[in-house]
């Protein structure tokens, strides 16, 4: 099987699924606003496995002022380091500043996203590489983190559900008590399709994702489920989770 690192094209995949927000978004969105909206100001945060995409921690840096952000694939980071650097050629994120914005109630014309695009560059503070299928996972971890982030990736690398629990646990050990973690999975297939080559992910169903984050100490009380139904995919719904580790 071929690694991940030698056929993903991150600005192909950017221009093709992150140009505006489309449905999913729209549907994921809110859920993350509403939840990054109940973290204290200053928070540090670990975006893990974030891909070239900054539709996650755009949300994030209304309340966080360390993101450490990771990812499997170095061209991912790339593009995410020319954003950083305001590099001419990045990939423009302002549909989705502009968006975020209107979700949370506020300005949101081109000088209310121009201060929260600089406030987000302020807080990358970290940008590394990361292997979910090592045993450390990350390399150079800087815990207690008050959010963890982790969308579609764990279900890609993952071997099995008790490789994936593991993953999760990992991760999970690294949040300050009290902390939010936001967990993004797909359902409906065994497989996914990067430039033409065919990769392995876990068919989860809602029960074993949301019985892997109990398990990791997410308070069952505290913990927010939606799912909604895809069509024209390889995968056949979106499933988010949110849970706040217990105090």
């Amino acid at each position: 099987m071929r690694d991940m690192r030698d056929v993903f094209d991150a600005r192909e995949y950017l221009q093709h699924y992150f140009v505006a927000p489309n449905v999913e978004d729209r549907f994921a969105l809110p859920l993350w606003v509403e939840q990054v909206s109940q973290l204290r100001p200053g928070a540090h945060v670990l975006e893990y496995g974030g891909g070239p995409a900054l539709y996650s921690v755009l949300t994030l840096a209304r309340r966080a002022s360390r993101i450490h952000f990771c990812d499997f694939v170095p061209a991912a980071l790339s593009e995410v380091q020319a954003w950083i650097a305001r590099d001419a050629r990045a990939h423009n994120w302002r549909p989705y500043t502009r968006y975020i914005l209107e979700l949370e109630g506020g300005p949101h014309h081109d000088a209310a996203a121009n201060q929260r695009e600089s406030t987000l560059r302020r807080a990358m503070q970290r940008i590394s590489e990361c292997d979910a299928r090592t045993t450390d996972m990350l390399p150079d971890p800087q815990p207690p983190y008050d959010a963890i982030t982790a969308h579609h990736c764990l279900d890609v690398a993952a071997r099995d559900a008790h490789d994936f629990k593991r993953m999760v646990r990992h991760l999970a050990g690294w949040l300050a008590p009290g902390g939010l973690f936001l967990l993004s999975t797909t359902t409906g297939t065994t497989r996914y399709t990067v430039d033409g080559t065919v990769f392995a992910c876990l068919d989860l169903s809602r029960e074993e994702v949301s019985r892997s984050l109990i398990e990791a100490d997410m308070d069952p009380a505290r913990l927010t489920h939606a799912s909604m139904p895809v069509a024209g995919e390889e995968y056949t719904a979106l499933h988010l989770f949110a849970g706040w580790k217990r105090s």
